[in-house]
C-alpha cells in the first residue's frame, strides 16, 4: 500500500485520502482501495498497510452495498457524492460518524473522510454563542435528524427498561432514521409506547436481545449478521450496537443480496467439485478400462500380422498396419487426457525451478528427435521460477515439441528461446497478471508453418486442431494440458502466429515462492 505523495506532511491534513478502483466482474459491485494517507488509516482504525488491497464490502461491511451502488453511479456518470454514515472498527467500542465524499478521477475514484464529529462539535461552538438555548436545542435537534436521515444505514436509539431490582427486562424505542423506517416499514409514531419483545419477538429468539443486554450491561460493542424471518420483516440483515447512555444505539443494513451472491458462490463451488469429481472417475476408467483393451488390440494385431501375414496378402497387411496405427493414437490420446485430468490429483507445494538447467535436460531427452530433423535450438539464459518441476517439464516438452514437429517441409525447424523477469505492471492488457508480482517471461519461437491469428484462443481448447492428423500427428490436447499447466500456477499464455512466418508462445509465471500455491 502506498500513501499519497503532498509538499508537506500528510498528519497535517485535516482530513483523510483515499483511491479506489473498481473491481472487474465482481458481483454485486465492489471497489478496492489502492492508496491512501495515514490520516485515512487513523479515522478507520487500520494501518496504511492493513488497507493493502482492501475491498470496500470488507472495509464498510454494514453499508457496502448501498455505498458501492452510489459509487457505481459516481463511476459511470464521472460525478461526485457525499454519504454519511456512523463507522466504528469492530475492536472498538465506540464509533464516529464520518462524511465520505467520492469523486472520479480519470481510473480512480478519490475518497475523502471527514470526522463529522468534530465539526459538530466546532459548529455547536459558534451556535452557543449567538442563539439561545431553545433556539439551540432546535437546531442541534434539526441538523442530527438531517444527519442521520442522510446515513445510509438504519439508525435506532433504545433506552433499557428495568425492573425493581435493576434488572433489563426490555427497550423501548427513542428514534430511528429514514433509512431504518424504510428496511422495518414502520415509523416513530408507530413505535412509540410499545417495547422491542413487544413488536419484534424475534430479536430474542435470534440472540439479538441477549447481545443488547450484553452491549448496555459492559459497554463492549458487538455486531453479528442473521436471518430475520418473522415479525413482518424477511431479510439477511448485518447489526452492529454500541452503548449510548442507559441504552444503545443499533445500525444495520439489508445484506440479503450478499448473502444470496454467497449462497451462489457456494453452489458453484459444489458444482465444480463434483465436476472434478467425475473428472478423477474418468481418469480412472482411462487409466485401466480403457488402456487394458488397446494393449490387447495392439498384441493381437502384431500376433495376426506375425503369424498370418503371408496368409492375409497384401490388402490384409495393409488393414493391420492401418488397425495399428489407430489404436496406438487411440492410446496416444488416452495417455494424454490422462495427464490432463491428473494435473491436480496430487497436491505439491511450488519449488524454485531453474529455467535454465531444465531446458538442458529437455533437449538431453528430445536429442533425438532434434537430429533426426537437423533442428537448430538456441536456448538464451533463462530466469527460475516458482512451481512444480514436473509439470513445468511438461509445459515446455510440449511447447518445443510443437515448435519441432510444425516445421516448413522443405526447411529443418529453427527454434529460439528467451526469457526475462517483468513485473505484472508492465502488461496492463494481461489483466489476469498481479500488477505488484514478478513474472519470468519465456518465449518459444520457431519459423515454422504457423497458422492464422484468428485461431489464437482455439488452440488451447481440447481436441483442436488446425492440421490433418495424418501430415502432423498429435490428439488435439498438448496446447491445452499447456495452458491448464499456466493456470495451476497463477500465470498466463498467449500466442502470436501468421501462416509461413512462424509461431511464437509467451508463457508468465510467478517468479517468487508463494506457500499457498499448490499443484
Amino acid at each position: 500500500m502506498t500513501s499519497f505523495s503532498f509538499d508537506f506532511p500528510e498528519n497535517q491534513l485535516p482530513f483523510g485520502l483515499m483511491r479506489w478502483e473498481p473491481v472487474p466482474g465482481a458481483e454485486p459491485n465492489d471497489f478496492r482501495c489502492v492508496a491512501a494517507t495515514p490520516v485515512a488509516g487513523k479515522l478507520l482504525g487500520v494501518s496504511v498497510e492493513g488497507l493493502t488491497d482492501q475491498r470496500l464490502r470488507s472495509l464498510f461491511p454494514d453499508a457496502a452495498g448501498n455505498l458501492a451502488g452510489d459509487w457505481q453511479r459516481v463511476w459511470q456518470e464521472n460525478s461526485t457524492s457525499r454519504l454519511d454514515l456512523f463507522y466504528h472498527h469492530p475492536q472498538e467500542t465506540t464509533g464516529h460518524w464520518l462524511e465520505l465524499t467520492a469523486a472520479r478521477s480519470d481510473t480512480h475514484l478519490i475518497v475523502t473522510l471527514y470526522d463529522v464529529s468534530d465539526r459538530i462539535a466546532s459548529l455547536h461552538t459558534i451556535q452557543d454563542k449567538l442563539e439561545t438555548t431553545t433556539q439551540q436545542q432546535q437546531r442541534q435537534h434539526a441538523y442530527q435528524r438531517a444527519l442521520l436521515d442522510g446515513a445510509i444505514n438504519g439508525i435506532v436509539s433504545h433506552n433499557a427498561i428495568r425492573n425493581a431490582e435493576g434488572k433489563i427486562v426490555d427497550f423501548g424505542f427513542l428514534s430511528l432514521n429514514k433509512a431504518a423506517e424504510s428496511l422495518i416499514g414502520r415509523t416513530i409514531n408507530e413505535l412509540a409506547g410499545h417495547t422491542m419483545l413487544e413488536l419484534f419477538p424475534r430479536n430474542r429468539e435470534l440472540g439479538l436481545y441477549d447481545m443488547y443486554v450484553q452491549v448496555v450491561e459492559t459497554g463492549i460493542a458487538n455486531r453479528t449478521e442473521v436471518y430475520y424471518q418473522g415479525d413482518g420483516l424477511d431479510f439477511w440483515i448485518a447489526v452492529s450496537a454500541v452503548k449510548q447512555g442507559d441504552g444503545f444505539v443499533v445500525t444495520f443494513v439489508d445484506v440479503t443480496e450478499a448473502r444470496q451472491t454467497r449462497q451462489r458462490l457456494e453452489f458453484m463451488v459444489q458444482q465444480l467439485r463434483r465436476s472434478n469429481d467425475y473428472l478423477q472417475q474418468f481418469a480412472y476408467v482411462a487409466s485401466h478400462d480403457l488402456q487394458e483393451p488397446l494393449r490387447k488390440i495392439h498384441a493381437f494385431g502384431d500376433v495376426l500380422q506375425k503369424q498370418f501375414g503371408p496368409m492375409l496378402g497384401e490388402a490384409g497387411s495393409d488393414l493391420i498396419h492401418r488397425m495399428q496405427k489407430a489404436s496406438g493414437r487411440m492410446q496416444a490420446l488416452v495417455r494424454d487426457l490422462l495427464a490432463y485430468s491428473r494435473l491436480n490429483t496430487q497436491p505439491k507445494a511450488a519449488v524454485a525451478v531453474d529455467l535454465n538447467m531444465l531446458f538442458a535436460e529437455i533437449l538431453n531427452d528430445l536429442e533425438l528427435a532434434i537430429q533426426e530433423k537437423q533442428a537448430r535450438v538456441q536456448v538464451a539464459p533463462l530466469p527460475s521460477v516458482a512451481g512444480s518441476l514436473t509439470q513445468l517439464t511438461q509445459l515446455f516438452v510440449n511447447l518445443l515439441s510443437n515448435a519441432l514437429k510444425f516445421h516448413k517441409p522443405d526447411q529443418p525447424p529453427q527454434v529460439t528461446i528467451t526469457g526475462k523477469v517483468i513485473t505484472g505492471k508492465d502488461l496492463p492488457e494481461l489483466k489476469a497478471l498481479n500488477p505488484r508480482q514478478r513474472y519470468g517471461c519465456v518465449q518459444v519461437s520457431d519459423e515454422g508453418i504457423g497458422f492464422d491469428e484468428q485461431y489464437s484462443e482455439r488452440v488451447f481448447q481440447m481436441f483442436q486442431r488446425l492440421h490433418g492428423v495424418t501430415k502432423y500427428p498429435g490428439t488435439g490436447v498438448g496446447l491445452a494440458l499447456c495452458k491448464r499447466i499456466i493456470e495451476n500456477h497463477g500465470g498466463w499464455i498467449t500466442v502470436r502466429s501468421q501462416p509461413d512466418r512462424g509461431t511464437t508462445f509467451t508463457v508468465y509465471l510467478p517468479v517468487e515462492m508463494n506457500d499457498d500455491l499448490l499443484f
